[in-house]
Parts: structure tokens; sequence; C-alpha cells
């Protein structure tokens, strides 16, 4: 299988930890730490590591189930967030990919901190399987996207 953890450096950088697997359910989570903090009023964790936890994990998730090294691109990811985190608490992602096509993965998680039945944020998402074997259209073939031949 490929690395799920080989995140990028920003996931890194904040922290980002692989803590196992339950069957294809991925678990990671982050260190509570102060640069995290997005309100200073209530020290609540900002919405963006939220996102970024969650999108990082729903990667981590497709790598489990698909078993291989291929690139993943987020195409849509939803978040409904429930919740701010409690300061000095550790966050946590559970997700799983729940349905796989051959170019669209489907995934499902929540973020919690001390009880997962607590949740921070829900989300949803959907992904691009081989997304580096995707090249952008070239200058010229953009006039084929509108009937009267602008960009």
């Amino acid at each position: 299988m490929g690395d799920p953890m080989n995140s990028p450096p920003f996931g890194r950088e904040i922290g980002f930890t692989l803590f196992g697997f339950n069957g294809l359910e991925v678990c990671t989570g982050l260190a509570w730490d102060k640069s995290l903090i997005g309100n200073n009023q209530n020290q609540s964790v900002h919405g963006g590591v939220i996102t970024t936890l969650m999108d990082q994990t729903f990667g981590a998730a497709i790598f489990r189930k698909m078993n291989t090294g291929k690139a993943v691109a987020t195409v849509e990811l939803r978040i409904d967030y429930m919740r701010p985190a409690t300061p000095n608490l550790d966050i946590f992602c559970r997700a799983h990919c729940y349905r796989m096509t051959r170019r669209i993965a489907f995934i499902r998680g929540e973020v919690f901190q001390d009880d997962p039945d607590k949740p921070i944020a829900y989300g949803t998402g959907s992904f691009m399987i081989n997304a580096n074997d995707t090249a952008p259209l070239s200058f010229a073939d953009k006039s084929d996207l509108s009937k009267d031949g602008s960009v």
C-alpha cells in the first residue's frame, strides 16, 4: 500500500499524525497546540485546521481502500461544523471510503476530541483517483468548452 501519511508539507507542519486503522476506517489526529488557534477569545481551533485534518484523513482512507499509491485530488469537500473545539484537547478524525468508481472515491467522516459521539464536525468528500494522469487542457483545447469559441 502507498504510504497514507506521505502528506504534503503543510500536514506535517501542523502535526498531522496517523493513529491507526480499523478495517478500512482511518483514524488521525493533531496534538493541541496554541499555533492552531483561530479565535483568541475562546481559544478554538481555526476552521482551516479542521478542514486540513479532514481532507488529509479522507485521502488516507482512499489509500487504505485502494491499497496502491495512486495520487488523489480533492474534487469536493463538505464540512458541517457542529461546535468549536475545546481548548487544550487533542483533535481526532475518523474516515472511511464508502464507495469507489474507476475515477472517483467517496468518503465520509467526523472530527472529535475526547468523545466520538460529540463531533466537532461531520464531512463528506469526493476525490479524483489517479489525479496525476489528468493533464490540464491546452489553450487550444479551451475553445471546445464554449459554443461561441470564446474562453
